[in-house]
């Protein structure tokens, strides 16, 4: 779910409605207009079929734009505030396969850019003039052949477009001279990077230029501001220290020498230390960058607990140190940050006690740029998670989540729900329960897993089959935490081409083939990995990329995992990962 705001104080939200079992993606959007406190019935805005990953974006009119995926790639639908109602969707150019990671920014003039990653690991844009109101043809803006994810961009008035992205850069290193007696063979070891791209106005994508390279890199962000000023901010890991880094490009001149905002010694390369990064800019051009630290213990292993950090860029470019704005005990995710032009944020994200469901949202919200941030408050009812947020020029803040539930009783019914906050209603000072930091995790009965996540979502196969004992791996490692000893079974599923039968998505035959029935995506079970006793705490399996001997092909995977023991089973994790070759 995305939400946004105008100019104007105006809130659009969209979020994707599984239907008929999940056979059946839609995409719902809704509309709460300046100064109302309730929101209008949402509606549906796509045409039906597989519809994903919608985002929306809005002008300083009132008018909305959202984007998203689907099989025949790329559409959009917009609401001119003059008519009050959705339009028909629309493809964003023609269809040329599955589509990621989708992102759509609009100027305060109307001017609209969209860019997503596409299946052949291109990143790829289109422009829609306001004038015009129609999409132009998407272009790429990447370079040709690399391994690019990740993209964010930005738009400020006038047309002025610029991008990020992140690519895989794997670095070949020459065999040792004198070679030794031994047959040599080429060593290829990870290297990531970041790139960027501009769009001047009313002009063509200029070739990418990179930032800056490390053995990973992820979570690249962007702004542009008024005066068309940019700043680009990113984590990167070189082995033995986890950094956050920036770089600006002056309006008119070229990106400057990045500098560093946050470091942390942690030297080994399993693990993200600093997640959830986010970047917003004043009209001032002073730049909030906001993150979710997970702090390390003695023997320097990561420990769960986490904390919102944020440091702040004043006009001269200094960075300030960061500060802890939130948390030190439970496990926090999904920071969302919203800014408006005078230098009033909000920051909301999702919050568990000890890593363990329920998920609740938390929020904090601050006054001046250099200001300091209010105590955080709840702001869900106990079981809302992964949230966004928008920040009107009133300093009306709006956040949305979905409510999962239930893991408490009484429970709240599942959903989408918001909440609002008006300047003024909580005083700076005041002390607020922290339930983020309090609690234990619950009793052990029927397993739970949380914290779920990969040390690396995209990877080499590695040479020898996947070890159950292994500490270290070439590959990646499920990191997960459990509340009481179970069983663990992950399966393995791809996605491959299939043909419609009915409302199916089934395996192509000369039949269907002859009746031209049309192409679809279905998934295919590929194997099951199995732990018989996995102790409570935090665990971690790790994986090769191989099942037995039996190497995964290059593509894209998904993982669920579940936990099991004699009282019950837990909810299903779904991560998604890519072999890369």
């Amino acid at each position: 779910m995305q939400i946004a705001g105008d100019g104007r104080g105006d809130t659009f939200a969209v979020w994707q409605e599984c239907r008929s079992g999940c056979e059946e993606q839609v995409v719902i959007a809704d509309y709460l207009p300046v100064g109302a406190s309730s929101w209008q019935p949402p509606v549906q805005i796509s045409m039906g079929g597989e519809s994903y990953l919608a985002q929306i974006g809005s002008d300083s009119s009132g008018n909305g734009i959202a984007i998203w995926d689907s099989h025949a790639g790329p559409q959009s639908a917009v609401r001119p505030a003059a008519l009050g109602a959705w339009q028909t969707p629309t493809p964003i150019g023609a269809p040329s396969g599955e589509t990621y990671d989708p992102e759509v920014a609009v100027d305060p003039a109307g001017d609209a850019v969209a860019i997503w990653q596409q299946e052949n690991f291109m990143i790829e844009a289109a422009f829609r003039p306001a004038a015009t109101g129609e999409w132009e043809a998407p272009v790429v803006v990447s370079a040709p052949g690399e391994h690019s994810s990740e993209p964010q961009v930005s738009i400020r008035e006038g047309g002025e477009v610029v991008a990020v992205w992140s690519v895989y850069e794997p670095e070949t290193v020459p065999c040792p001279s004198p070679p030794s007696n031994a047959p040599c063979r080429l060593i290829v070891r990870n290297k990531d990077s970041v790139k960027a791209a501009f769009r001047p106005a009313r002009a063509t994508w200029q070739t990418p230029v990179t930032l800056a390279s490390a053995d990973s890199v992820g979570e690249p962000q962007i702004s542009l501001d008024r005066a068309g000023n940019a700043t680009a901010l990113w984590r990167a890991s070189d082995g033995g220290n986890r950094t956050i880094e920036s770089s600006q490009r002056p309006a008119g001149g070229g990106w400057l020498t990045p500098v560093t905002i946050s470091v942390t010694p942690l030297p080994y390369l399993a693990n993200e230390l600093d997640t959830s990064l986010q970047l917003a800019v004043d009209a001032q051009g002073d730049a909030t960058a906001a993150w979710v630290h997970e702090y390390t213990s003695t023997t320097g292993e990561l420990s769960g607990g986490t904390a919102v950090e944020t440091a702040v860029r004043a006009t001269d470019g200094s960075w300030q140190a960061p500060s802890v704005i939130a948390g030190s005990e439970g496990h926090g995710d999904a920071l969302r940050l919203a800014e408006n032009a005078s230098g009033t944020a909000a920051a909301a994200w999702s919050c568990s006690v000890a890593g363990h469901y329920p998920l609740n949202v938390r929020g904090t919200t601050r006054a001046t740029a250099d200001g300091p941030w209010r105590p955080a408050v709840d702001i869900s009812t106990g079981e809302g998670g992964f949230p966004d947020l928008t920040l009107g020029p009133e300093g009306r803040a709006v956040a949305i989540w979905a409510e999962d539930g239930p893991f408490t009783t009484p429970a709240p019914p599942a959903g989408i729900y918001a909440s609002m906050y008006e300047t003024g209603l909580i005083a700076p000072g005041v002390p607020q329960a922290d339930t983020c930091a309090a609690g234990s995790p619950p009793a052990a009965s029927a397993p739970v897993l949380s914290r779920m996540r990969l040390t690396h979502t995209r990877f080499r196969v590695g040479q020898t089959p996947t070890a159950i004992t292994a500490k270290t791996v070439s590959g990646t490692t499920f990191l997960f935490d459990l509340n009481t000893t179970a069983e663990i079974k992950v399966a393995f599923t791809s996605l491959t081409t299939g043909l419609k039968h009915g409302h199916l998505c089934v395996a192509p035959s000369r039949a269907l083939r002859r009746a031209r029935a049309k192409r679809c995506q279905r998934k295919v079970g590929i194997a099951k990995l199995t732990r018989r006793s996995e102790s409570a705490g935090e665990d971690r399996i790790p994986f090769t990329g191989r099942i037995g001997r039996r190497a995964l092909r290059r593509g894209n995977y998904t993982a669920q995992i579940t936990a099991a023991n004699a009282v019950g089973s837990s909810r299903s994790a779904v991560i998604r990962f890519e072999i890369t070759r």
